[in-house]
């Protein structure tokens, strides 16, 4: 089984999806996840390999740190929609051109939030966990396919997502740092 994909050489990373043997989509089924890790986990257990020689005892310590990898990335919605872009842009995540009025938009709400009223800042919130699930419904379908047979388009839109999403949690990010305060 090749586990890695992208580009070659120490470009190339681990595809999780691969390893678990689960289509890559950005919607997991979280039990079938686990019910694969903890299969795994038996599996490449220490113990059950004792009579091994050094090399195959190396192996199943290599495979049981995958598959605690694979389980913790794929098991975060961030990080497996981390991974999935990282995958679909061969190791290194693409930058789209994100809409200039989105941009504009993102750096005036982080400009303002300083000087936000608690109330303020709760509305905010509530907007950028709104915002989110709109764009997350805008993908459609997208969320539940194979994306290792996605289009240019369809990867385009997953980019897309990606990145206004990350717009939006820096800015729930700078609501807690200041609350934190």
């Amino acid at each position: 089984m090749d586990l890695m994909s992208g580009g070659g050489g120490m470009d190339r990373i681990m595809n999780y999806f691969e390893f678990y043997d689960l289509p890559m989509t950005i919607e997991m089924d979280k039990a079938a996840l686990k019910k694969i890790y903890f299969k795994n986990s038996r599996k490449y257990h220490p113990d059950l390999h004792s009579g091994a020689t050094d090399s195959e005892i190396e192996e199943v310590e290599k495979l049981s740190s995958v598959n605690s990898e694979a389980y913790e990335v794929l098991g975060d919605f961030g990080s497996r929609l981390k991974h999935i872009m990282t995958i679909l842009d061969g190791g290194e995540i693409e930058t789209p051109q994100l809409s200039p009025d989105f941009l504009m938009e993102m750096m005036e709400i982080n400009e303002s939030v300083e000087n936000m009223s608690e109330e303020e800042k709760e509305q905010l919130r509530e907007e950028v966990h709104e915002r989110d699930q709109k764009l997350y419904k805008e993908l459609g379908a997208l969320v539940s396919r194979d994306l290792s047979g996605a289009s240019s388009d369809e990867i385009d839109k997953v980019r897309a997502y990606y990145f206004e999403r990350k717009y939006l949690l820096r800015i729930l990010e700078n609501l807690d740092n200041l609350a934190a305060l």
